[in-house]
């Protein structure tokens, strides 16, 4: 709260001075025509065609497959994100950092993770990569 507070005693005083800037670039963007087409946007503009069927299957494993099941709130998050910037009327953009969240999930998965032992299974060592957590017993 202390870091915040500055700023927020500045924008009391200024009566949100920085909301009315921004409202009025929205507005702005509104009438240029900037927030048409969102949808198709997404799909071309800020996904390269040729990831989207790694998006799509991104998704695919989120929300259809019994493994992702622990990360299908990232699929509700990538969604309800998208809904709710389409319903706003937001830029194409503002979607593209959360866009890449949707597809590691579609890549295959290693047999062995970079924390465990190729030999018995045992967490915590990596002898490949110089790593050792557990003793040298």
């Amino acid at each position: 709260m202390l870091i915040v507070s500055p700023n927020l005693w500045w924008q009391c005083h200024h009566q949100f001075v920085s909301l009315a800037w921004m409202r009025s670039i929205h507005t702005r963007d509104i009438g240029l025509g900037r927030t048409d087409y969102f949808f198709p946007n997404q799909l071309w503009k800020i996904v390269n065609p040729v990831a989207l069927p790694l998006v799509f299957a991104g998704l695919w494993f989120l929300f259809r497959r019994p493994e992702g099941k622990p990360w299908r709130m990232i699929g509700w998050i990538f969604v309800f994100t998208m809904l709710a910037l389409a319903s706003a009327r937001g830029r194409d953009y503002y979607l593209a950092p959360h866009t890449p969240c949707s597809s590691p999930p579609a890549r295959p998965a290693p047999k062995t993770g970079f924390g465990r032992s190729r030999r018995k299974g045992r967490p915590g060592t990596c002898s490949r990569h110089g790593y050792r957590s557990e003793s040298a017993a």
